[in-house]
């Protein structure tokens, strides 16, 4: 139990709701890590998932980069995913189907928690229950708003959304990677991977008649 909490907790926290819960209850957090929480490996060009599919997992990047590609006003686009970052979030709070298709550029190791396992474990502690309740009315709001015209949004309603994190997922940027290298080189290094990583994304050949 403790060697499983050691190697997930910290992949875990990258997500503040995740370092919140851990804070609250070192209990609900070991809960979350032994019982809602899978290890999955992926080869090199495998699929995680396709477009339409139901979606049943937060899942968190440990090591390898992943390409999901996605429709965005009429246009195709393509974003890279690496380790530090996550996918999936909103599952852990509403049904959710892939909108997009994700496929591996290497090997890759993935830490998914499963979202009925999640809820289930969190309804066990009354202090990390209404904490996620309250981040879940926040990420509802949000996603609500996401849906509307944005000429039917006002400056009033702007900030309505509590001051819990609103979920970043694509957004993450490789801070928390780059953190730990030390050196210009290392840094360099880091900026050329990173630009290769995101070339090969966007040539990835998802099947036999799309480029």
């Amino acid at each position: 139990m403790e060697v499983n909490l050691k190697l997930k907790k910290p992949v875990l926290s990258h997500y503040p709701l995740m370092a919140q819960i851990s804070s609250l209850s070192a209990t609900a957090m070991t809960q979350v890590c032994a019982n809602a929480v899978t290890r999955e490996n992926f080869a090199k060009n495998d699929i995680v998932f396709s477009k339409g599919t139901e979606a049943k997992a937060m899942t968190f990047v440990t090591s390898g980069s992943l390409a999901y590609r996605f429709s965005a006003g009429g246009h195709d686009e393509r974003s890279l995913l690496t380790a530090g970052q996550w996918f999936r979030e909103l599952v852990l709070w509403m049904p959710w189907e892939h909108r997009g298709d994700m496929k591996t550029l290497v090997a890759v190791d993935l830490l998914s928690v499963d979202a009925w396992r999640f809820g289930e474990v969190l309804t066990g502690h009354p202090n990390t229950y209404f904490l996620a309740r309250m981040h879940a009315a926040s990420i509802w709001t949000w996603w609500v708003k996401q849906q509307q015209p944005a000429a039917e949004e006002s400056d009033d309603e702007a900030d309505d959304i509590t001051d819990l994190p609103i979920p970043r997922g694509f957004n993450l940027d490789r801070c928390q990677v780059e953190e730990s290298m030390r050196g210009a080189s290392a840094a360099v290094a880091a900026n050329e991977m990173k630009k290769a990583e995101e070339a090969q994304a966007q040539l990835l050949h998802w099947n036999a008649d799309s480029s």
